[in-house]
């Protein structure tokens, strides 16, 4: 049986590959310094 606690806990480790993924292809593009936090978060959904 999955809990709601056992939900969130996936939900946020989706959300944080999500992140990291989309970062890291931000970065290869165009660079560490012109990747902005919301670039990443918009990319991640």
């Amino acid at each position: 049986m999955t809990t709601a606690a056992d939900r969130r806990t996936s939900k946020r480790e989706r959300t944080l590959a999500a992140l990291i993924e989309h970062g890291l292809d931000l970065f290869e593009r165009q660079g560490y310094e012109a990747t902005t936090v919301a670039q990443i978060a918009r990319a991640a959904g």
